[in-house]
């Protein structure tokens, strides 16, 4: 993404987010946010150059979101853009399944690889399961291997994610660009 495309992502969505973030954030903290959701490998002088500030005042304020959890920067592998299948698996926990068979199945299930997100919901017993595999075949074998005998379990449907707009369609920045 150019420059100018991520100043104008801030400036549109500045305000938005302000609303919600206000007594944790200032100004400039919440355009670094904004910035490196962008493009997480922009430097901290790129950021200070964008913003009119010294490097030292974004390396700073970055550091401290890190340090307070409130700022994560990850690699993420765009599933769709390397031919990999993805489904979410809608798990229905048994109404008798009790929180420490729930965390303890959660905490299991965050062990395999393929699994790259698990929702859990307050307002009935279910769980949201993100996998990937290399076919939507492995991914059903995976699953009934992973979820079958289990007393925890009521019921589970598999559906393949064919799009996920928001996430993974955003345009892959190249270096240089």
């Amino acid at each position: 993404m150019k420059r100018w495309d991520i100043l104008e992502k801030i400036e549109s969505e500045f305000n938005f987010w302000k609303k919600f973030v206000n007594s944790e954030f200032d100004e400039l903290d919440l355009k670094i946010v904004i910035a490196l959701r962008e493009d997480g490998r922009m430097s901290d002088s790129e950021l200070a150059e964008m913003f009119g500030v010294s490097v030292s005042t974004v390396s700073r304020r970055r550091t401290a979101m890190m340090k307070k959890d409130y700022l994560k920067i990850v690699g993420l592998l765009v599933l769709q853009n390397v031919g990999l299948a993805c489904a979410d698996v809608f798990v229905e926990l048994s109404k008798n399944a009790g929180s420490r068979e729930i965390k303890e199945f959660i905490n299991e299930l965050q062990n395999y690889p393929q699994i790259y997100e698990i929702v859990q919901y307050i307002q009935k017993p279910e769980i949201l399961i993100r996998v990937f595999e290399k076919d939507m075949v492995s991914i059903f074998h995976f699953t009934k291997d992973l979820l079958k005998d289990r007393d925890i379990i009521e019921n589970y449907s598999v559906r393949e994610v064919i799009k996920s707009p928001k996430l993974f369609d955003q345009p892959i920045i190249k270096y240089g660009d």
